[in-house]
């Protein structure tokens, strides 16, 4: 009798052990489930904040590289890439991009660039405007340089302020070199640091065709005409070693000469700046630039507005660009002798 009680105690205290196990068991399985749960929502709502929630067909895209450009800043890019055919770039890729992944690109001429405005000033407006929706809308009209005032809509524009800060550009390939995952290009508007997306091929036989286009977007705008202030301030800069320094550091040009006809380009091409008595400034590819804008009939020698058949290619009321010095970025005071 006091056997089988034992043997009933031992029983209960087995099953016990092994309730109390089961228990323990349990807890620890729903305490990893509400874990893995909250793990689940936490990287649900991180894939709802970075793509929207009301994307048909939901895509992440990250950039495969970024550029090192002439442009050191927004000032002075030019509005199309092709007023500046002497800019400069380099597309830096990603260690992740195989160098196989440019064989064949050196066979053509050109390349479409596919970037983010990375320098947007309106990103949060775009981010609310995905996420929340009501209330919130993207700039939906701007106006353009060469609609005389005209408001169009953003979608018959090339404004870098979009619903999707992406851009689209074409420059022309000067040198692919895939065992460093970098492609040079020429004639771009891109400012240093923008991230790249992708590139692709130019193909003229489907790229180019023909087109109709409103009548404010073939309204020409007149280039400027740029000049120093003397042919001996020109040559004391071609010749300035700081300078030369300078831009073999940046590594997109070989030439102060070179620079100089960029440099030209840029500030032909840049009509937004107007006629006022301080100088503007311009960062290019390692140097600060400094010039006034002046009208034609301001100028102190008559003999440079003339100069080179001025008077056959520009209006005498153009405004005129005057370079006053170039010296070597972050210098500070630092300037060429003679400038």
């Amino acid at each position: 009798m006091i056997a089988s009680r034992h043997a009933i105690r031992r029983s209960n205290e087995a099953l016990k052990i092994e309730r109390d196990a089961h228990r323990r068991t349990e807890k620890n399985r729903k305490q990893e489930r509400r874990g893995r749960v909250r793990a689940e929502q936490r990287l649900r709502s991180l894939v709802t904040q970075r793509v929207p929630a009301e994307s048909d067909l939901n895509c992440a895209l990250n950039s495969i590289g970024d550029v090192v450009s002439c442009f050191e800043q927004c000032q002075g890019v030019p509005r199309q890439a092709c007023l500046v055919p002497d800019s400069v770039a380099i597309l830096k890729f990603k260690k992740n991009i195989s160098p196989t992944i440019f064989d064949g690109l050196d066979e053509f001429s050109h390349v479409w660039i596919v970037f983010v405005f990375h320098h947007n000033t309106d990103m949060l407006k775009g981010y609310l405007a995905h996420e929340k929706g009501a209330g919130h809308s993207f700039r939906a009209k701007i106006k353009p340089p060469r609609a005389n005032g005209r408001r169009v809509g953003v979608f018959a524009t090339r404004t870098p302020h979009r619903p999707n800060p992406i851009g689209l550009t074409l420059g022309k390939i000067a040198r692919v070199d895939p065992r460093k995952r970098e492609l040079v290009v020429t004639g771009i508007d891109l400012v240093d640091g923008t991230p790249v997306l992708d590139i692709k091929p130019y193909l003229p036989m489907f790229d180019a065709v023909e087109a109709s286009t409103p009548t404010w977007v073939q309204r020409k705008t007149q280039a400027r005409r740029v000049v120093f202030e003397s042919e001996d301030v020109r040559e004391r800069f071609l010749r300035s070693r700081a300078c030369e320094k300078a831009i073999m550091l940046k590594g997109l040009y070989e030439s102060t000469a070179h620079v100089c006809e960029a440099i030209t380009q840029v500030l032909a091409a840049d009509v937004g700046r107007k006629p006022r008595k301080l100088p503007y400034t311009l960062r290019f590819a390692g140097l600060d630039v400094s010039y006034f804008v002046k009208h034609a009939s301001l100028l102190t020698s008559p003999s440079l507005a003339a100069k080179d058949g001025a008077s056959e290619n520009y209006d005498s009321k153009e405004i005129v660009s005057v370079v006053i010095s170039i010296t070597p970025s972050g210098t500070g005071k630092l300037k060429v002798p003679g400038l």
